[in-house]
């Protein structure tokens, strides 16, 4: 009797043809027989075939739209639902001149049919990254800072390894790439370290670590300066990586710092390089991005009178951790760093000492 209530409260979902994990041939439009169980003691059981077709009628506003989405007829749909209204013994939409649009009923199981499907297609990427093969598709996010000088280099020592693999490469922000890795939308991302990255859900491991340098023109008054004081250094219109998210990482944004500098600030750094080898601003951005221009004398190093260093990592969730392929790639991320931090310093030593007040 208690297992009887027990089976008639299961809300599990089962996933495969026979019980096991969905084939990875099956997409995410496939008509695999995933089942969740969401009837209460009935024992009913409703296929994600039919989430999907709730979800786009409740995404489309109409039958006719959503069978138009989903490539089939509309008096199929109209039916469909039809059917499933009357195995469930409630009704999902109210239907008018205007359009559908779901009850309150329909609403709730909605809500958890979308639940459902989000789980499936994580479980099924899961899989597809743990089987680790050569021939798949890895979904990698980039930070806006490493898209010069790292990236390149990077992704070339990823297509020469495996030449049958595809990226789908996303160049964003670091706190836009964050929820994105956290919600599974993308399997990897490398991007700055911060204290927010680690705990249960996702793995880090550090792939560079350079100091943050300012540099200027050759004929700029700082640079013949000794000790440049933050004060000082603050006199002249500077250059660097923006707080702000610009619509386009192109676009360059003119703020007020205080009212003390004109600040040049873009999350792309290649725009404010150009400011700086103008004459127009100092620049302040990580010393891998800027060896070239040290070295052949284009800019000059500014000795300012405090220094820090950026970490970036690779970052992916805990279930991409265990795949083969995140693994490699990661490693090749590492060597890229490593790379970049063994071909020297030119220019002033960084000091010891952290910036005033990050003692």
């Amino acid at each position: 009797m208690e297992r009887r209530r027990e089976a008639g409260r299961a809300r599990t979902v089962t996933l495969g043809t026979s019980g096991g994990i969905i084939p990875l041939a099956q997409g995410r439009n496939s008509d695999c027989h995933c089942r969740a169980i969401v009837g209460s003691y009935s024992g009913l059981a409703m296929d994600v075939r039919n989430m999907r077709q709730l979800l786009a009628v409740r995404r489309c506003g109409s039958f006719a739209k959503a069978a138009e989405a989903l490539g089939m007829s509309q008096p199929s749909l109209s039916s469909a639902i039809s059917r499933l209204e009357d195995q469930l013994k409630v009704k999902l939409f109210e239907r008018t001149s205007a359009g559908s649009h779901l009850t309150r009923v329909g609403e709730m199981i909605a809500e958890r049919a979308g639940k459902v499907i989000a789980e499936t297609e994580q479980i099924v990427r899961e899989a597809e990254l743990v089987a680790g093969g050569e021939a798949g598709t890895v979904r990698l996010g980039v930070g806006a800072g490493l898209r010069h000088g790292f990236l390149p280099q990077f992704v070339l020592a990823v297509a020469l390894h495996h030449p049958q693999l595809s990226l789908e490469i996303e160049v964003l922000d670091r706190d836009r790439l964050l929820p994105l890795v956290k919600a599974r939308d993308l399997d990897l991302v490398i991007c700055g370290m911060g204290e927010d990255v680690g705990g249960e859900d996702l793995v880090a491991v550090e792939v560079l670590t350079s100091h943050i340098v300012a540099v200027a023109h050759p004929a700029h008054p700082l640079v013949d300066e000794p000790n440049v004081s933050i004060a000082r250094f603050a006199e002249f219109p500077g250059a660097g990586a923006g707080l702000k998210e610009f619509a386009n990482a192109r676009m360059l944004g003119v703020v007020e710092d205080g009212g003390v500098v004109s600040r040049y600030q873009s999350n792309d750094y290649e725009p404010l390089v150009d400011l700086a080898l103008a004459g127009h601003a100092t620049l302040i951005a990580p010393l891998f991005l800027l060896r070239a221009h040290l070295r052949s004398g284009r800019l000059k190093r500014i000795d300012l009178d405090w220094s820090f260093k950026v970490s970036f990592a690779a970052i992916a969730s805990r279930a991409a951790s265990y795949s083969p392929i995140v693994s490699r790639i990661v490693r090749y991320a590492v060597a890229t760093g490593v790379e970049l931090q063994a071909e020297g310093e030119p220019g002033v030593a960084p000091l010891a000492g952290p910036p005033p007040g990050q003692a």
